[in-house]
């Protein structure tokens, strides 16, 4: 299970335990193939924009305090992965 982030993403991602779906979590995001809606829920993009709710919705809301702390996890996230 991941760990809680903070609205600020420590330096080095190793703060960040990614689970499969947080991964998945992060890949969809950062492909714009996710977005947030105004009740705080996270969904994938359908054909036409709007998606059911992403399966990973309710361990992104348990592991971040806010939608801009994972946001800026998942960038971190990606940056890591870059390196490697």
């Amino acid at each position: 299970m991941a760990r809680r982030i903070r609205d600020e993403v420590p330096s080095g991602l190793k703060a960040v335990d990614a689970s499969k779906e947080i991964e998945e979590a992060f890949r969809q995001w950062l492909d714009n193939k996710a977005y947030i809606d105004g009740n705080g829920n996270y969904h994938t993009k359908g054909s036409n924009v709007s998606g059911p709710i992403a399966l990973w919705n309710k361990v992104v809301k348990r592991a971040f305090v806010s939608v801009g702390a994972f946001h800026a996890a998942s960038h971190a996230w990606k940056e890591q992965r870059d390196i490697l």
